[in-house]
This record gives structure tokens, sequence and C-alpha cells, in this order.
């Protein structure tokens, strides 16, 4: 089972990378999934968005961006966001934070 591990309550500051996944359940031809991660300072650390070519019963996907430098103090936030026929059907999120 994919989860988030309970141990992650805090991101180490000196992490060498930052992955965010996500189950997608029913998604339909033309669907448009976009997850977001972004830094304690608000910008972007990664982002894809891809269009969903079939129907998908089941669709497993995550982003990730090595880290170069350590990061702020602060939280990093995490999104993802689901659009279906120019609607906005899911966008839920989650932020950790910054140690």
């Amino acid at each position: 089972m994919r989860d988030t591990p309970r141990s992650l309550i805090a991101l180490d500051a000196k992490a060498p990378l930052v992955a965010y996944w996500v189950d997608v359940m029913n998604a339909r031809k033309g669907d448009v999934l976009t997850l977001r991660i972004a830094g304690p300072d608000g910008k972007s650390l990664a982002e894809h968005a891809q269009a969903i070519d079939t129907p998908r019963g089941f669709l497993f996907t995550y982003i990730g961006r090595r880290l170069h430098a350590p990061l702020s103090a602060g939280n990093v936030h995490a999104q993802v966001t689901l659009v279906r026929d120019g609607k906005t059907i899911l966008e839920e999120g989650k932020s950790v934070p910054v140690r």
C-alpha cells in the first residue's frame, strides 16, 4: 500500500529530493491531471500536467526534483488538480514543514 510514511512529519532542510505521488481512480479520456510542488518561498520546485488519453480505472503518477541546496524554513506544499470538461473536479493538497 502506498501511503505517506508515518515518520514523515517534517522534511529535512538538507533532503536530497522532494517527491509527491497520487493515486487517481476513474480518470476519463480528456481529463487533465496536474501535480505541483512548491517550496517554502512559494516558488515551484516541480510541476507536471498530463492529458489522459484513455480511460483509466486506476492511475498512479508522481513528480519529484533533486535539490541542490538546502530548503529554507517554512512548508513545502504539494497539490493535485484534475480538470474535466474545463471544470476542476478535484483539487487537493498537502503541506509538510521543513526542519
